[in-house]
């Protein structure tokens, strides 16, 4: 799929004031629930979010400089890198809503660059704020939501399966950022084949706790 210039340049101009989002980020960290166990943090220094409503919140993070964002996916070329997408559907509230880990009142959609391989991870789970939707900047805690592999280029080697995501972020309220982040993420997964014809991950030889998703190690990914 390939981004018109025009589009191109409107990307360049938003999230170039990404550069400047100090404080914003976190870490998300995916664990395997099988056997072995593979964990992939990447550390994320780029965080926007966009609310609708006082319930719902679209925040985007990458541990991708903000120049090979702006390059759209040309630019991305064959590095290694995350886009990930939380979508807060429902604001928990005392007395109102289910507040409990068990509960899910949002989605996530972590997308894996791997030296020109992608793959798409996707569930859900239960997001804790700890500012309100809409607020300058906007913390939260993610608690133990479920991903397994959606979309994938079949290269693509799945050493995550199904994992358990937890973590902490911060993001920034920047309602064009979100947008050119939500089109690059879009643009991203819209030729992605449905993961269902891969074939299962045989951890070869060589693969080692700690891993990310792509096959690198999490220190060779800076994750």
């Amino acid at each position: 799929m390939r981004v018109r210039d025009g589009t191109c340049l409107w990307l360049l101009a938003v999230l170039l004031v990404l550069a400047g989002c100090r404080g914003s980020g976190g870490e998300l960290r995916a664990r395997s629930v099988g056997e072995p166990h593979v964990e992939f943090a990447p550390e994320l220094s780029t965080a926007v979010y966009w609310s609708q409503d006082a319930n719902t919140a679209d925040i985007y993070l990458s541990d991708l400089p903000v120049d090979r964002l702006a390059g759209g996916r040309a630019g991305l070329g064959e590095g290694t890198g995350s886009l990930i997408h939380v979508h807060m559907f429902l604001a928990p509230r005392a007395g109102k809503t289910p507040i409990d880990e068990t509960a899910c009142n949002m989605t996530i959609r972590h997308l894996v660059l791997a030296g020109g391989q992608r793959g798409l991870y996707g569930g859900g789970g239960f997001l804790l704020p700890g500012d309100r939707a809409g607020a300058a900047r906007f913390s939260a805690s993610v608690r133990s939501a479920s991903v397994k592999l959606l979309r994938a280029d079949p290269g693509f080697v799945d050493h995550l399966r199904v994992a358990e995501v937890t973590g902490n972020l911060t993001a920034r309220l920047d309602r064009e950022g979100a947008a050119a982040a939500a089109a690059l993420f879009s643009e991203q997964i819209a030729d992605l084949p449905a993961a269902s014809g891969l074939a299962p991950d045989r951890h070869p030889a060589g693969t080692r706790d700690g891993q990310d998703p792509g096959g690198e190690t999490a220190e060779e990914s800076g994750g």
